[in-house]
């Protein structure tokens, strides 16, 4: 047996480096070890699990279903959002539907709002992973193919770029009459509160406090 001493009275010791004999001749327990199966050492346990849940995660990212799933419910969104904007104007309803986590119900007559769909944020994610790991997962880098990944790299792009434009994106305009100038732009979406100081005649001082400070 190997890594194994026979010692005094025939009793059989564990030698080597995980244990040792003592010297009555009482065999010593080694150390604590993962099990060993055919000469490789056993995966914990731990690693198996998430060996387990990522090989039934990961096809379901990359499925089909999903895809069109997603693809689905941006079209009812895209609808929704079309038709309120007549109530709402068209900036309103983009946040309401478009650019939101969940879309959210105003219970009437209360304070309270409840959600009922996933918005535009929260599907476009989802599309995003579905797209690159299906990517990853089915289609090989050759020539052949290289129709297919032009396309769903682009696809993978308009939707990157769009929550890109989401965070980033700012809409001003600059008004210059006939025969001025002008050093500020407008925005039509957001407001500010301006406090002009015209104490002195040659030069106005204005203070300006934000939209997102006065609504605290």
């Amino acid at each position: 047996m190997p890594g194994a001493d026979t010692t005094r009275g025939g009793r059989l010791g564990v030698g080597g480096p995980n244990g040792a004999v003592s010297p009555a001749g009482t065999p010593l327990l080694p150390l604590a070890a993962p099990p060993v199966r055919d000469g490789l050492r056993a995966e914990p346990a731990y690693r198996l699990r998430v060996r387990i849940i990522a090989s039934k995660i990961w096809p379901a990212l990359a499925s089909l279903e999903l895809t069109l799933a997603c693809l689905s419910a941006l079209m009812v969104l895209v609808v929704a959002c079309t038709l309120a904007q007549v109530d709402l104007g068209a900036w309103a309803a983009v946040d309401l539907f478009m650019r939101s986590w969940l879309v959210r119900w105003h219970i009437p007559q209360t304070a309270l709002t409840v959600p009922v769909f996933p918005g535009g944020v929260l599907v476009g994610l989802v599309l995003w992973v579905n797209l690159l790991a299906a990517h990853l997962r089915r289609f090989q880098p050759t020539w052949r193919k290289a129709g297919i990944w032009t396309i769903h790299a682009g696809l993978i792009l308009l939707v990157a770029g769009e929550f890109v434009t989401g965070a980033f994106q700012q809409d001003m305009r600059m008004v210059i009459e006939e025969g001025q100038t002008a050093g500020h732009l407008e925005s039509l979406r957001e407001f500010e509160l301006a406090v002009v100081d015209v104490t002195e005649p040659a030069m106005e001082e204005v203070h300006v406090l934000p939209e997102a400070l006065l609504a605290r």
